[in-house]
């Protein structure tokens, strides 16, 4: 699979060090003057610690690979790399497998923007649009799982978002129409007329809109298009939504709104900017970011979804962001701090461990059956490691 570009570099870094401790070795032992002796000592030094240092942070994690992965599962991806055009690159979806990093299928896409996808057990679902057109320039492709093969393909004008795949439906929305396909066959269901969809659960639509702080949530009933509720004001749309709690996050407020009527439960002001949120069983994660962003100001917060009160809160680097939680688990990543990656364990918010600098900041993608898969907008490898140590299974290029 090659050298991963930042272990290559650890290497050529190294190298360097070590023939600069060699030289200044030598000019110990040559200098006549004391003083220079001990300048070339001091130098020395200095390369042997920083040779050190490297090694612990990049060899260690590198070399001292866990065991093999034993799952089975593909996890499905779309390159991020901001690269330079390549005509071997080919863009679209790809399906890799946990195991071992190979690829198993790709869906190569040609004049098409990826949108986005959604996947269940059976099939991949590809939203897609046409670069060249503006009347019926969705295409939603059905993909098998396993072979990534075809099996159905309709065009809409309805695209923008996709919500998902549930119950064997898939969920498409827009500014202005809420679209409901069969996810068995890709034949249209239902076409709602509900804005700014964002969760379809239990045959209720959840939109939210509205103007500055003016915004509020709607409830929506797919089959009879009848409102059943109308939330309090809130501050963002920012959602994240369990089986009986939607949560709403803007300018620094996060809304508890209760899904049975609408209500509110809970109202909290977090003290800065909010980037993210997730749920974790019980638990809300949330990051926050204090003005100025640069002063290792960045807090995550866990708070109790029933009664907003707070569970827990870190500083942690300057501008974090909410990578994925699984196990107890919550990874986090800074992209602007000096650790761009750590995982904190979601009971209390203890650091489990943190990914090596010198690889450089990296994007979660996913996480599946306890491995966590991380990708670079630099290139287009991609590295698995474990979820609970942080320890290095393998590395591939897309």
């Amino acid at each position: 699979m090659g050298i991963f570009p930042f272990m290559l570099m650890i290497w050529v870094y190294t190298a360097v060090l070590v023939l600069f401790a060699v030289c200044s070795l030598v000019g110990v032992f040559k200098a006549t003057h004391p003083w220079a002796k001990g300048i070339w000592g001091a130098f020395c030094i200095l390369a042997i610690l920083v040779l050190a240092g490297t090694y612990l942070t990049g060899f260690t994690f590198h070399l001292n690979a866990s065991a093999p992965v034993s799952s089975d599962r593909l996890v499905y991806l779309i390159p991020s790399c901001l690269c330079a055009p390549d005509s071997n690159v080919q863009n679209g979806l790809v399906a890799v497998r946990v195991r071992d990093g190979q690829v198993q299928w790709r869906h190569v896409t040609q004049g098409i923007n990826v949108i986005a996808f959604a996947s269940d057990d059976q099939r991949v679902y590809v939203l897609e649009k046409r670069l060249n057109t503006n009347d019926q320039g969705y295409i939603l492709t059905a993909l098998d799982a396993h072979s990534g093969h075809q099996t159905w393909q309709v065009t809409s004008e309805i695209g923008g978002r996709l919500l998902g795949v549930s119950d064997g439906r898939l969920t498409l929305a827009n500014s202005q129409t809420t679209f409901i396909l069969d996810a068995n066959t890709g034949k249209e269901l239902l076409r709602v007329p509900v804005a700014d969809a964002y969760f379809e659960q239990g045959g209720i639509l959840y939109a939210c809109a509205g103007f500055n702080s003016d915004l509020m949530i709607t409830a929506t009933d797919e089959i009879t298009g009848r409102t059943l509720w109308t939330s309090p004001p809130v501050f963002g749309c920012g959602l994240a939504l369990t089986s009986t709690v939607l949560i709403a996050q803007g300018n620094g407020m996060l809304t508890a709104i209760r899904i049975k009527d609408g209500s509110l439960l809970w109202q909290v002001n977090e003290g800065g900017p909010s980037s993210d949120l997730c749920i974790d069983g019980a638990t809300l994660f949330t990051t926050v970011h204090k003005i100025p962003y640069r002063n290792g100001n960045g807090l995550v917060t866990a708070r109790s979804i029933s009664g907003g009160s707070l569970l827990w809160r870190k500083t942690l680097g300057n501008y974090p962001s909410l990578g994925g939680f699984m196990d107890n688990s919550v990874l986090v990543t800074d992209t602007a701090s000096t650790i761009p990656l750590v995982a904190l364990r979601g009971s209390d918010g203890k650091q489990l461990w943190s990914f090596p600098q010198a690889y450089g900041s990296p994007y979660v993608e996913t996480i599946v059956d306890g491995v966590v898969i991380l990708s670079w907008s630099t290139s287009r490898q991609i590295m698995a490691i474990d979820l609970h140590t942080g320890s290095f299974y393998w590395q591939t290029t897309l």
